[in-house]
């Protein structure tokens, strides 16, 4: 992502700059236009502090009741993910992902026996 504007990002959690100026947490770092910014999105999609403690682990029952910090608004995306983005810059292949994925699996499962 390019800024399209100058403009001053709120801070939630404490960052050291390269020039080892500390930036607390409800302080700004300004930002100019032209600027990349880079967002983290599989930081996001780690983050114990969205996803909880087994934030790592693979737990598909995690959609099932999603913690209070992954639902949106306060987590927004596709499937409360951010792995495609969000928003009109979201990734147009998306549902062609989720497609397949859901055809990998109807095709996967039927060959596994499962027992409680």
């Amino acid at each position: 992502r390019t800024a399209c504007a100058s403009d001053n990002i709120p801070i939630s959690l404490s960052i050291v700059l390269h020039n080892g100026t500390i930036i607390h947490p409800g302080e700004t770092i300004h930002i100019r236009k032209g600027s990349y910014v880079h967002i983290p999105i599989e930081a996001s999609n780690f983050s114990t502090d969205i996803w909880g403690k087994n934030a790592r682990i693979f737990n598909p029952d995690r959609w099932v009741s999603l913690p209070h910090t992954a639902r949106a608004p306060s987590h927004p995306g596709i499937a409360n993910l951010m792995t495609f983005s969000f928003g009109p810059h979201a990734c147009p292949g998306w549902k062609f992902s989720m497609l397949q994925t859901k055809i990998f699996l109807a095709t996967l499962t039927p060959h596994f026996v499962f027992e409680p």
